[in-house]
């Protein structure tokens, strides 16, 4: 199941990649720098969304069940 979601989410992130070197190619490295902190500073601001989707996501997906321990009660 891991390697699937590798292999689906594989052409996102090279996409993702393809679109911050369209975005910064021009741009200092100052300037490049700046827009990696926006980028992580969004990431910060949606992390806790992240881990909750994480945490409630079902084990077929890749979880251990002694990973939820919602289940084990």
């Amino acid at each position: 199941m891991r390697n699937q979601i590798v292999e689906v989410l594989s052409p996102l992130y090279f996409a993702r990649v393809a679109s911050f070197i369209n975005r910064t190619r021009n741009l200092s490295n100052a300037e490049a720098e700046t827009v990696v902190e926006e980028q992580a500073q969004v990431f910060e601001l949606r992390k806790p969304y992240l881990m909750r989707l994480w945490k409630n996501c079902p084990s077929e997906i890749g979880r251990s069940e002694k990973a939820r321990p919602e289940q084990t009660r």
